[in-house]
């Protein structure tokens, strides 16, 4: 994907709130699919179901932006 694609899936990333950080941004394009993957720092102390909530709002807001990619995150805690 594109540098500019890019920024947008970290500005994405990093205006959800949170989000402690992230890593390992992995992006590429085939055809017309995109693919994303990344791993979420997320706060280690708080609940598996509020991990994934604010991982599945962080998805939902990268799919508006990128409807026809697959996005894979990997939540971290830290």
């Amino acid at each position: 994907m594109s540098d500019d694609e890019e920024q947008q899936i970290k500005d994405i990333i990093l205006g959800t709130e949170g989000v402690h950080g992230f890593h390992d941004l992995k992006t590429r394009q085939s055809g017309l699919m995109q693919f994303i993957q990344f791993h979420l720092e997320l706060k280690g102390d708080q609940s598996l179901r509020k991990a994934h909530d604010i991982g599945d709002g962080m998805e939902k807001k990268i799919m508006e932006k990128f409807p026809k990619a697959e996005v894979m995150i990997h939540h971290d805690p830290v």
